[in-house]
């Protein structure tokens, strides 16, 4: 089935892009997002550092307050508040731990923007020959829809989550439909923002690329399906090797595809 072929295309365009990144000397643009990965790093944790030490501190003046008046525990309250606020603080770290590490991807790629839009035109000059007029305003213009994308497709991941934990709370056995159905929507939206670089590069609007994306959406869901799964290597892979490495292997791999589309349908997107 066509379906099935264009996603494995998909899946050889994003390894043709991380061979592309090395063989074609453009591996100085995985600097960027490895900076980036770290400030970002370093400001989550700095901050939920400081809001978890709020926390466990009001946890331990409501406990101190909520059994002060009760002799029958008086001599036990101590090691009960210390028991609590130890196990506050545990879960609160794990749990910002995995949200922080969540928001970091997502701000990271919308900061990618300029990179990621930059990478896409380099690499199709490389490929076609082309050079491209370099104009601020243009690049401008090519970062604000590379963040509104990334920002639209973000929302619509997000919406179809929380729909698809209200179904599976009304009825848990679509949790089997549910769980593939959202992880292969994240890998389209993933995929969609990296080709879409290539949309606005090409000067097509909005709901034009929208539309050439959703024709291609096998192909765009095989390169996403790869950038997703990089990106969920466990907690320092993940965030360390999957930050820096898979947005460009992507954004290289959607132009590669991108242009053999054009060159397949005789220029005419």
């Amino acid at each position: 089935m066509k379906v099935f072929s264009d996603f494995f295309k998909g899946i050889d365009y994003f390894f043709k892009g991380l061979s592309f990144l090395f063989s074609k000397g453009l591996w100085y643009y995985m600097l960027y997002p490895f900076l980036l990965w770290i400030i970002l790093l370093a400001l989550t944790l700095f901050l939920v550092g400081d809001l978890v030490e709020s926390i466990v501190q009001w946890v331990e003046t409501y406990l101190a307050s909520l059994f002060a008046h009760k002799s029958l525990f008086s001599f036990k309250l101590d090691s009960l508040i210390a028991f609590f606020s130890f196990v506050t603080n545990i879960l609160l770290k794990l749990a910002f731990w995995f949200i922080g590490g969540t928001i970091v991807k997502y701000v990271t790629l919308i900061l990618l923007s300029p990179m990621l839009s930059r990478l896409s035109e380099v690499m199709e000059s490389k490929v076609s020959g082309k050079k491209f007029d370099i104009s601020f305003k243009q690049f401008l213009k090519d970062i604000a829809r590379g963040i509104s994308i990334t920002v639209r497709n973000m929302i619509f991941e997000y919406l179809f989550i929380i729909a698809g934990f209200i179904v599976c709370f009304i009825f848990p056995p679509a949790v089997f439909v549910v769980t593939p159905f959202l992880f292969f929507m994240s890998c389209y939206y993933y995929g969609f923002t990296m080709m879409d670089y290539s949309c606005e590069r090409n000067r097509m609007n909005m709901s034009q690329g929208i539309s050439f994306i959703k024709k291609h959406k096998a192909l765009v869901c095989g390169i996403g399906c790869c950038l997703l799964l990089i990106l969920k290597l466990p907690t320092l892979l993940g965030d360390l090797v999957g930050l820096t490495i898979g947005p460009a292997a992507a954004c290289i791999g959607a132009t590669l595809a991108f242009y053999q589309i054009k060159k397949d349908e005789g220029g005419e997107v």
